[in-house]
């Protein structure tokens, strides 16, 4: 799995989620944490090694917007 498969999975995954926070009323940090320990405990799962600066320009914005 090539990194950008990885990040456009993960920002799949955060996209999911979100709208089902909103549809169960719940707030969307909280469900990106618990879908990420989720996603984590997955077994069988390679490893996911990215660069900081991806992490910080474009899966952290989103999150904190």
């Amino acid at each position: 799995m090539t990194s950008v498969e990885a990040i456009l999975g993960l920002l799949f995954a955060a996209t999911v989620i979100v709208l089902a926070a909103k549809r169960l009323d719940l707030p969307y940090p909280i469900a990106l944490v618990l879908g990420g320990l989720g996603l984590s405990a997955i077994p069988g799962l390679p490893p996911l090694a990215m660069n900081p600066e991806i992490v910080f320009f474009l899966l952290l914005p989103p999150i904190l917007s």
